[in-house]
């Protein structure tokens, strides 16, 4: 059984069903594979904002800074004197600085705003923390 196409050109081309239904086949994958790609990736040309970059990098200076303080007062049992005042301190003025930096990144409209997302909200609530060991702490 062979089924008939018009091309654009008005030639007419006979083929088989069994390379029609090859031909379906093949064109229904690549439709499937091209509509997986589109769900996965997001094409834009937007670029990351520098400023909720410094953001996400602001509250890991944090977070690293926290750390060491508490494993030297672990190491001092909780008689760490200044080493940790100093080191909470930095880490409690590095997460303002990254709260500011994240609010100032949502300003810029034509870049991407996900690490500015993660560094305000990783700041925030790292900001929170140490205010609240400094209060328990006084």
């Amino acid at each position: 059984m062979a089924l008939e196409y018009e091309y654009e050109d008005n030639i007419e081309q006979h083929i088989s069903s069994e390379e029609f239904l090859t031909n379906e086949r093949e064109a229904a994958r690549k439709a499937r594979q091209e509509k997986r790609l589109r769900k996965r990736y997001k094409f834009s040309d937007k670029e990351h904002s520098k400023l909720g970059i410094a953001s996400s990098i602001l509250a890991l200076n944090a977070i690293v800074f926290l750390i060491a303080a508490i494993v030297i007062s672990t190491v001092y049992r909780g008689q760490g004197s200044w080493p940790v005042g100093a080191l909470g301190v930095v880490s409690f003025l590095s997460s303002i600085a990254g709260i500011i930096c994240g609010l100032v990144a949502f300003r810029n409209t034509d870049v991407m705003l996900k690490y500015a997302w993660i560094g305000l909200i990783a700041n925030v609530i790292l900001w929170l923390l140490m205010g609240l060991l400094i209060v328990m702490g006084i």
